[in-house]
């Protein structure tokens, strides 16, 4: 995580910050942190409107403290912190499934595991086993 506290001034008209400059580095930096360590590799979704895919569904709760979490560091436009949030969590969902797409790609095709030690990889240790037999599966292959 970044260290110290940033402000962000302004958001564009989607959500995503803008300025200061100073601040959007370490902002995306946060979130790739953020959802690393806090999101499970368990979850196959970010979202999901099937009922049958709720177990797969990253739950409210883990977002709504991934939000939290950035928040520790990034204040936001006054007024405007539902619109941040927004903003934060969909980048949070873009993020999440580039993450497994990179362990999948760099791992899980080649037939290797990662390091568990390597504070990058620490968190997969738990859902590994699943991840990888999910992501070898037919289902996921057709997907």
């Amino acid at each position: 995580m970044p260290s110290g506290l940033y402000t962000i001034t302004e958001l564009a008209a989607d959500a995503t910050p803008i300025a200061p400059e100073s601040a959007l580095t370490p902002y995306g930096k946060a979130i790739g942190v953020i959802v690393k360590d806090d999101i499970p590799i368990k979850y196959r979704h970010w979202k999901s409107s099937d009922t049958d895919e709720l177990e797969w569904t990253v739950p409210d709760r883990d977002k709504d403290l991934a939000w939290e979490k950035l928040k520790r560091t990034f204040l936001f436009p006054e007024g405007q912190e539902e619109l941040a949030k927004s903003g934060a969590l969909k980048k949070m969902s873009i993020s999440f499934k580039k993450w497994k797409t990179d362990l999948n790609r760099k791992f899980v095709k080649k037939g290797l595991t990662p390091n568990f030690e390597d504070a990058n990889y620490r968190r997969c240790r738990l859902f590994w086993d699943d991840f990888v037999a999910y992501r070898t599966s037919d289902e996921a292959k057709e997907i």
